[in-house]
């Protein structure tokens, strides 16, 4: 599909398109070609050409098949990710295999473009920190928030034990934190949907105060999710 820009058409590989709007958009390239180059190249001329389609972005992925790489469009190349576990996050995905066979884009679709996984993604697990960054979540968040939260449901049966949600220094724990305490109250209070080109991390003390179960409780409660 060709777009028209300002002073060039440009015509990206791939575009998923959900009632209408163009929420993901996806560059290939060749196995010889490196995934970067799809980011410096291709990606920044899409921007600088035809900024438009990206106004209801929700995720930009960027492949060789040997490698698949998934970030905001905003985002420098160093915060694109890879997502290569498809149903849980016990999976060990044979990375040389998947290199060798150029069959990275199809963990990615298998996994996250699942129409369920992919709605309840763009639904649940974009934010925005402060107003300004957009973050998206890793394929480790994805599986851990929704695991969190399916345990939620079944806090009665499990005597409100709920598990631990364990990632490494610097994995990034806090934003899962709110992701999890945004998808309850979205799903279980029955009010509507913080979409996400609402902001909803908007300030430290908010950060502060989910850190601890106490805090979670309180954010559910408290005006930040008033109607």
């Amino acid at each position: 599909m060709w777009i028209s820009g300002e002073t060039h058409w440009r015509r990206p590989d791939l575009i998923i398109f959900i009632n209408g709007f163009p929420l993901v958009f996806i560059e290939l390239k060749n196995s010889n070609i490196p995934v970067k180059n799809a980011y410096d190249i291709n990606l920044k001329n899409y921007l600088k050409d035809i900024p438009y389609l990206f106004n209801y972005n929700q995720i930009c992925v960027l492949s060789n098949g040997m490698e698949t790489r998934l970030g905001s469009f905003a985002a420098g190349y160093e915060f694109f990710f890879e997502w290569l576990k498809v149903e849980n996050e016990k999976e060990n995905p044979d990375r040389k295999a998947i290199r060798e066979n150029c069959t990275s884009l199809e963990y990615f679709i298998a996994g996250l473009c699942e129409p369920k996984n992919l709605l309840d993604y763009i639904e649940n697990f974009i934010l925005y920190d402060r107003r300004r960054t957009k973050i998206i979540a890793k394929n480790h968040q994805f599986f851990g928030v929704n695991n969190a939260y399916n345990a939620f449901l079944r806090r009665e049966e499990l005597k409100g034990k709920l598990g631990v949600f364990w990632h490494t220094q610097g994995s990034g724990k806090s934003y899962p934190m709110v992701m999890l305490a945004r998808k309850i109250k979205h799903k279980c209070t029955g009010r509507e949907p913080f979409y996400s080109s609402l902001p909803v991390t908007t300030n430290s003390m908010w950060w502060t105060s989910i850190l601890t179960m106490d805090g979670l409780v309180r954010i559910l409660t408290d005006q930040h999710f008033s109607e």
